[in-house]
């Protein structure tokens, strides 16, 4: 899964990740000249928030809006956000992947204040892939490798976690975890595999947390490392 860094330009692609991914960029640029103005100066971005409690139907306006622009990006959330393609017969409910996934000319970015589950991700691809036979990871999607990692921690955690009630998909934790500055984002998965310590340390705490909502399942030192490899090779 490829990421870029750059500034305002076009990113250059560096390893699997985007870093320092301009706000200017990471929003979606209109390709044509007549974009809304305000006063003299046009506005370089079409920035689609949901004033309610979701379901606004952001995902079909930003499909519109994908087709005239450049970039299309998400810039916080997880996978409890869905938004559904209907491509001839076929209807594929995606929860990662940006709507403007359908504009061929229309780049991907899993933005710095997403938590992301690779797992999910995967499915969502092996998906989209089965149905038009295009890999955007790669070609047109990244993700920042400042987001964060939904980890299989995270979704037991959740699971077990009834005071919040939230989707159980790990978003939470893993949005506490960022919050803390304990959590794993991209860009910290070469570091913990070359740091013993570092791996035992997340151990500890993730299973510490896990006895606090009476879960007897325990965090492996030699499973986090594995899942931490199998991201970073993606």
């Amino acid at each position: 899964m490829p990421l870029c860094h750059g500034n305002a330009d076009l990113p250059t692609l560096h390893n699997h990740f985007v870093t320092n991914f301009s706000v200017f960029i990471a929003l979606s640029l209109p390709k044509h000249s007549n974009t809304p103005s305000i006063g003299p100066r046009p506005v370089p971005a079409s920035v689609v928030l949901g004033a309610q409690w979701g379901d606004e139907g952001k995902g079909k306006a930003i499909d519109q809006l994908a087709a005239d622009s450049t970039w299309a990006v998400r810039f916080q959330g997880g996978n409890n956000a869905g938004h559904t393609i209907v491509l001839g017969d076929t209807t594929l409910k995606l929860h990662q992947i940006p709507s403007g996934v359908t504009s061929p000319n229309c780049n991907l970015v899993l933005g710095d204040g997403m938590v992301v589950d690779p797992w999910v991700l995967e499915e969502e691809l092996d998906r989209w892939y089965s149905l038009t036979n295009e890999r955007p990871e790669g070609e047109r999607l990244f993700i920042s490798e400042r987001a964060s990692v939904i980890l299989p921690f995270h979704t037991m955690y959740d699971s077990a976690d009834k005071i919040v009630g939230t989707t159980g998909r790990g978003i939470g934790p893993a949005y506490r975890d960022r919050i803390e500055r304990v959590g794993i984002r991209f860009v910290d998965i070469p570091y913990f595999l070359d740091d013993d310590a570092k791996v035992e340390e997340a151990v500890s705490r993730m299973n510490k947390q896990l006895d606090s909502v009476g879960v007897s399942d325990r965090v492996e030192k030699e499973g986090l490392v594995s899942h931490l490899r199998w991201i970073l090779e993606r």
